[in-house]
């Protein structure tokens, strides 16, 4: 027992210097109990720092949050701090939403779409949408939520891609295609796609 108290003490005497710390300092404790999953930690920096703590701290910590998929801490950044931007980017120009499907994590996706995170985001290489990339990884259950969320199946790569051209004919995309036939459809209408890429896109996946 003596020795638990011992800890305890340790550990409240070191939150305790993180606390009367500068910025730098609390964004380096948040980084790192963000890469240790450490919920607790990260709520008891923030609840004794609320007012402290820069936006911009926040921000890098949400960036990191969401690329390592770290459902729950997103969560408690997003409802702790109302003035966070659901759709901050990575430097590659990635939301969260568009980690949830680089780690295929179909409950981060739902959270964030209950959320009205934009589906539409393109990465600065490339151009790819969360659409594309979902089908790319081959991911019906993404590629479900996203067309039902509002994902646009039209939208255009840097390199002239769209959606099919990722999806490679697959069976199981080609059903949940045929389930969206009239979104489909308008979204081929608005994509300025040549009516002979259209012609194929409907032959191969709506027909």
């Amino acid at each position: 027992m003596k020795f638990n108290k011992i800890l305890l003490f340790i550990a409240l005497f070191g939150l305790l210097q993180i606390v009367s710390c500068g910025d730098r300092a609390k964004e380096d404790a948040l980084i790192f109990y963000i890469k240790k999953n450490d919920l607790k930690n990260i709520k008891d920096l923030i609840n004794f720092n609320s007012e402290d703590i820069s936006d911009a701290t926040i921000n890098r910590s949400f960036i990191l949050s969401f690329s390592n998929g770290n459902l729950e801490i997103v969560k408690y950044l997003i409802e702790s701090r109302p003035n966070i931007d659901i759709n901050l980017k990575d430097n590659e120009g990635r939301s969260a939403l568009y980690w949830a499907v680089l780690n295929k994590s179909p409950k981060m996706l739902d959270y964030l779409i209950s959320h009205r995170a934009e589906v539409n985001i393109q990465d600065k290489s490339g151009g790819l949408t969360p659409l594309m990339q979902a089908a790319s990884l081959g991911t019906p259950e993404l590629v479900r939520k996203l067309i039902e969320a509002g994902a646009d199946t039209g939208l255009v790569s840097k390199s002239g891609k769209t959606f099919y051209d990722y999806a490679k004919g697959d069976r199981r995309f080609k059903k949940i295609i045929r389930d969206y036939k009239d979104k489909v459809m308008g979204d081929l209408d608005r994509s300025g796609l040549n009516k002979r890429d259209v012609g194929k896109v409907v032959a191969e996946y709506v027909v």
